[in-house]
């Protein structure tokens, strides 16, 4: 890893809390668009 641990720290924070709030967000959202471009080709 090419990160120094001080700044591996501060990005594991920054990215603990922006894959936290995208889990959330990606549990609504990929579902739905998927299902529309699929039912339009279909």
């Amino acid at each position: 890893v090419p990160f120094t641990p001080a700044f591996t720290g501060e990005t594991v924070s920054l990215v603990d809390v922006d894959i936290s709030q995208r889990s959330a967000t990606s549990s609504f959202h990929p579902p739905t668009p998927p299902q529309t471009p699929r039912r339009s080709s279909s």
